[in-house]
């Protein structure tokens, strides 16, 4: 560098310490502790998967992607017997056959449900509202949604925007 006196320096430039950016998030965060739908959802989908309890086939499947599988079918409403009797039977109401030990658990839960979605991927009725849908006045029940709205304070109209 140059000092004040017009002649240059003897000495190499001192390096500038190099100051490190944080990167900015690319949407504003919630404030800490707040309930998003995101937060209501996850906390619904822990609900089902603690209604269900313990199943052969999905005691296998860690925590995290048990609730990642089953988060659309809390969304709208699906209770652990609902769940259960979907990875068991078809929706017509027949029962799957067992001919092997499952191998890939996640993979056998995600194709059973997967049978019980509609084209647009969507989860369809549970057997639970398809057996209400036929009387001539349904019964009401607490879901995992319901109870999560309930304990949050939400109202559900912000999970319905998911």
């Amino acid at each position: 560098g140059i000092h004040t006196g017009g002649t240059p320096s003897p000495l190499p430039p001192t390096p500038q310490p190099r100051r490190r950016r944080r990167p900015q998030p690319a949407r504003p965060r919630p404030r800490r502790g707040g309930i998003t739908p995101t937060v209501c959802l996850r906390y619904a989908a822990g609900l089902l998967v603690a209604a269900i309890g313990h199943h052969m086939v999905l005691s296998r499947i860690p925590t995290r992607a048990r609730t990642r599988l089953l988060t659309d079918f809390a969304a709208v409403g699906w209770s652990g017997s609902d769940v259960l009797y979907a990875l068991e039977h078809h929706p017509d109401g027949t029962p799957h056959r067992h001919t092997h030990r499952v191998r890939r658990p996640y993979a056998w839960a995600r194709h059973r449900l997967t049978l019980w979605r509609r084209p647009d991927g969507a989860p369809a009725a549970s057997h639970w509202d398809q057996l209400c849908a036929e009387l001539p006045s349904p019964p009401t029940r607490s879901t995992p949604l319901s109870r999560a709205l309930a304990i949050t304070g939400g109202t559900g109209e912000e999970v319905s925007a998911i």
